[in-house]
């Protein structure tokens, strides 16, 4: 969140400067932006010019370390079908921040990828901090969706594949983040093995089915949950 500084606008256009906070999206470069106007009225565009600097650099978070791989999450390749949820800590997020990529580790098994490689993600912060039953799913309204399509998954025990969000998601820094996974492709591929770290609490609820698509405005009863997700 960047502050700049606006004419507040009282019975139509006047008023005195105040300090207004403005998130901005999918900005190639960081621009310094300056109005052409003395005073903002209600409603009104307001043109504005800058000079361009250089974007800051990116910066990468690894959630989880270790070797250890699983089956499960984000996905469950050898089912047609999946919905899954996986609690990421605030503790391991860290502060604030805008989140515009997702990656995973796909180290082996499920090579025919295009029979699950049609998915949609969902991320929310949440206060949950574990799954407590197989019905506790964090709710649809609690979730923003970021991407809806075919993801390009790269295999190998020390790579990642890459996931651009179709819309970055605004991280809080306060509560914990959830990931949900959408899986739409009607066939399997047994069995991919992803990147994995154990927790001390139940983070993972997963649903699969070869015949029943689950619509995550209302998921049926999950049939797996571990403390066992993906890094």
């Amino acid at each position: 969140t960047t502050t700049y500084f606006a004419t507040q606008v009282v019975n139509g256009c006047e008023g005195a400067a105040s300090a207004v906070d403005v998130e901005i999206f999918l900005l190639a470069d960081a621009a310094i932006l300056v109005s052409t106007a003395d005073t903002a009225c209600l409603g009104e565009v307001v043109e504005i010019s800058g000079n361009v600097q250089s974007s800051p650099p990116p910066f990468n978070l690894q959630i989880g370390t270790g070797s250890s791989t699983q089956a499960r999450f984000p996905i469950y390749t050898c089912y047609g079908y999946n919905y899954s949820q996986s609690i990421y800590l605030q503790s391991e997020v860290g502060g604030a921040g805008m989140i515009d990529k997702i990656y995973y580790n796909w180290t082996s098994g499920g090579t025919n990828t295009s029979l699950w490689d049609d998915w949609k993600i969902y991320l929310g912060n949440t206060s949950k901090s574990s799954f407590s039953g197989t019905n506790d799913w964090i709710g649809i309204n609690d979730l923003t969706e970021v991407f809806d399509g075919v993801i390009t998954p790269i295999a190998g025990s020390g790579t990642w594949f890459e996931i651009t969000l179709a819309q970055p998601f605004f991280y809080n820094g306060t509560d914990n983040l959830v990931v949900a996974v959408d899986e739409n492709s009607p066939n399997y591929s047994c069995t991919s093995n992803f990147g994995s770290y154990s927790t001390s609490a139940t983070r993972g609820l997963l649903y699969y089915s070869d015949s029943n698509n689950p619509d995550p405005n209302s998921p049926p009863s999950a049939n797996f949950s571990n403390a066992t997700i993906a890094k």
